[in-house]
C-alpha cells in the first residue's frame, strides 16, 4: 500500500521545492528527513528563511534541477517563479521567460549511487513539464526502493507519458481529485507498488 508520512525512516524528496511550503509540511507531519530540490535562486532564498526560521525541522536544501542524468542545463526563468522550467521541457513552450539561468543538473539514481542521499521513501514531483526526465534519472532508485510517487502532469500527455513510465516499474497509478475539462489540465498522480 502507500507509505504514510508519519512512517517514513527514509527521506522524503520534494522535487521542485518552490518555495519550501510543502518541505515544511511534509517536515512537520513527521518526515524523519525531507531533502528539497530547487535551482531557481530566488527560490532557494525563500527555502533557506523556512529552514533559518525553523530549525528544528529536517529540511535539507539541494540546489540543482533533477533530470535523466547529471550535466548542465538551462532554466527558464518565468513571470511567475512557480513556473520555472528546464528550457527541454515542453510545457508552455509559448510563454516568454524573464531570462535563462544555467542550473546544475542532477539524476536521483546518480545521487543515491554515490551515497550523496539516502533513497526515498516518498517523492512528490511538480517540474513544469520535465517529470519523465525526473523519473527517467531515477529508475534505478524505482527499481530497487519502490517509493511512493506523487506527481503533478500538465497535461493528457505528460499523465500518459508518466503512467506508461512508471507501470513499467511495477507501479499502480491513480489520478487524484476532479476529472480534468481540457487535454491541458493539471493532474495530480499518485503511485505506488502493491505491497512494496
Amino acid at each position: 500500500g502507500v507509505t504514510g508520512v508519519q512512517t517514513c525512516a527514509l527521506p522524503i524528496y520534494d522535487v521542485g521545492g518552490y518555495r519550501g511550503y510543502m518541505a515544511g509540511t511534509m517536515a512537520l507531519s513527521g518526515a524523519s528527513r525531507v531533502i528539497v530540490f530547487e535551482p531557481l535562486p530566488e527560490n532557494q532564498e525563500a527555502i533557506r528563511r523556512v529552514i533559518s526560521l525553523n530549525p528544528n525541522l529536517p529540511i535539507d536544501l539541494l540546489t540543482c534541477a533533477v533530470g535523466s542524468q547529471d550535466g548542465k542545463a538551462m532554466l527558464r526563468v518565468m513571470p511567475d517563479l512557480s513556473m520555472g522550467k528546464l528550457a527541454e521541457s515542453n510545457f508552455q513552450e509559448d510563454a516568454i521567460p524573464l531570462r535563462q539561468i544555467e542550473v546544475g543538473v542532477r539524476s536521483i539514481t546518480s545521487l543515491v549511487q554515490a551515497g550523496e542521499i539516502a533513497p526515498p521513501t516518498v517523492i512528490k514531483i511538480d517540474v513544469e513539464g520535465a517529470e519523465v526526465a525526473v523519473m527517467r534519472g531515477a529508475s534505478a532508485v524505482l527499481t530497487r526502493h519502490k517509493p511512493c510517487i506523487f506527481l503533478e502532469a500538465h497535461s493528457d500527455a505528460l499523465e500518459r507519458s508518466c503512467t506508461g513510465l512508471l507501470s513499467e516499474h511495477g507501479y499502480t497509478v491513480r489520478r487524484v481529485g476532479a476529472e480534468p475539462t481540457s487535454h491541458e489540465e493539471t493532474r495530480h498522480l499518485i503511485a505506488f507498488v502493491p505491497d512494496a
